[in-house]
């Protein structure tokens, strides 16, 4: 009975806003492109359920709400890919947010798309479609058993409508990587989300605080497990195969020691910002790189205007082939970011003063202790490495510029935590292959 109410006042929600969907797209663009790309996706889906694969075989799909959680899922792709038990499977690989930018292609996946809006109605009718074009008599048509359709998905992400059509068509369904901030909304309102992640066949969470915290949500420990987070696969394999064209590799190695602030955002800038005149002066063998999370024309504008708000010069990296040296680096093309990290020994990563902190595992991996700002719970990997000592969560510019001195003044102490990071990343390897396991595991326990 609770899940049919919360589908039904679900649904409604979802009919009551798409009169004001409808006519966005008539004043927005990217409510069109967004539209746009939710029509292209319903007949991915149906190519990628139509596609013919042995009975022996498997199709993946695996879906990512948005850049951070695109990165669990290549992992999670990439560990089925090498496996040689899915060899010849199918992997569909679904985004939601428009924040994703390029959708990943073969070798991860054979087909990706962008999710459409959870109605009932698409979805009864997708997988209807796809029984019509296998069945020919129709007083046999019926929903299509799928029961070698495994469906992912990441961090806390729940679709009811089609995790309970998957259900109903004997699908399974996953949670990968699993993670709740202890004061979730999800948790508060446990009583009503219940029947929704009772849909699960299985969670794996990203460690045992979160395991414990799904719990509420799913009360079976066998379907329940730490599998870790599989982001840290994808951090270590960007690590290893990333590579700068000549063009962005002088710059780069021009840098002999730099603070980088990473994914900034204009309220970084107001709380960074006014200590930096003291701490160029401070350090005058240090450069200063920043990277923020909007390269657009707008943000880059924003973020130079703010540092000549305080007498700060400042150089894009694009202009750092014709132009001299500059101590202050606006970087304004992707796929940086990594490689700078290498030369510096602790950095700023920005959402802490905005809405939640981005991705601290990539420094830690290469050992750069982490300043942030307050919003850190929903980020697990952040919140384990405060718990270790190599992030310190600090409430203002001036209290983030305080412990960079510290961290300065005691040389041996930042070795230490910059060890611990890496050495904590690395333990993390492996999640992909653990909750590939964890679904193998529960195939032969639905099967025995």
């Amino acid at each position: 009975m609770r899940l049919f109410i919360i589908r039904f006042s679900y649904s409604l929600l979802l009919y009551i806003v798409w009169p004001m969907y409808s006519i966005a797209q008539f004043f927005s663009k990217q409510a069109r492109q967004f539209a746009t790309t939710r029509k292209e996706g319903k007949a991915t889906i149906q190519e990628f359920l139509s596609s013919e694969v042995d009975v022996t075989e498997f199709r993946f799909w695996l879906h990512a709400s948005s850049v951070g959680e695109l990165d669990q899922a290549i992992a999670v792709a990439r560990s089925i890919r090498k496996n040689r038990k899915y060899k010849n499977s199918k992997i569909l690989i679904t985004g939601f947010s428009l924040s994703i930018k390029k959708l990943p292609t073969l070798p991860e996946a054979n087909l990706s798309c962008y999710l459409p809006l959870d109605y009932q109605l698409t979805w009864s009718k997708i997988f209807k479609n796809q029984n019509r074009s296998n069945t020919q008599n129709t007083k046999d048509r019926k929903i299509t058993d799928f029961s070698n359709l495994i469906f992912i998905t990441f961090t806390w992400d729940v679709y009811p409508n089609l995790l309970f059509q998957l259900k109903k068509v004997n699908s399974k369904s996953f949670l990968c990587s699993a993670a709740l901030s202890k004061d979730s909304w999800r948790l508060k309102y446990s009583f009503w989300l219940q029947p929704v992640y009772n849909l699960f066949d299985g969670i794996g969470a990203v460690d045992q605080p979160n395991k414990t915290r799904f719990l509420q949500l799913l009360n079976d420990q066998d379907r329940v497990q730490v599998t870790g987070d599989s982001r840290y696969d994808t951090v270590f394999y960007k690590l290893e195969n990333s590579k700068l064209t000549d063009a962005n590799l002088k710059p780069i190695l021009n840098i002999k020691s730099a603070f980088i602030l990473a994914s900034t955002y204009n309220a970084c800038d107001q709380q960074l910002f006014p200590e930096l005149p003291t701490w160029l002066k401070a350090y005058p063998n240090r450069d200063l790189w920043i990277f923020p999370h909007h390269i657009d024309e707008h943000r880059l504008k924003e973020c130079e205007a703010n540092l000549a708000n305080y007498g700060i010069q400042s150089h894009r990296f694009s202009e750092l082939i014709d132009s001299p040296k500059s101590r202050v680096v606006v970087v304004d093309q992707l796929g940086l970011l990594a490689h700078c990290y290498s030369k510096t020994a602790y950095c700023y990563v920005g959402g802490g003063f905005h809405h939640r902190v981005h991705n601290t595992a990539e420094p830690a991996a290469l050992g750069s202790v982490i300043v942030t700002g307050p919003k850190i719970n929903s980020s697990p990997i952040a919140v384990q490495l405060e718990e270790i000592g190599g992030l310190f969560r600090r409430y203002s510019g001036k209290e983030i510029f305080d412990t960079i001195d510290e961290l300065e003044q005691n040389k041996k102490r930042l070795a230490s935590l910059s060890k611990a990071n890496r050495d904590y990343l690395k333990s993390q390897l492996g999640s992909s292959d653990r909750f590939l396991k964890f679904i193998e595991s529960m195939f032969y326990e639905s099967s025995s």
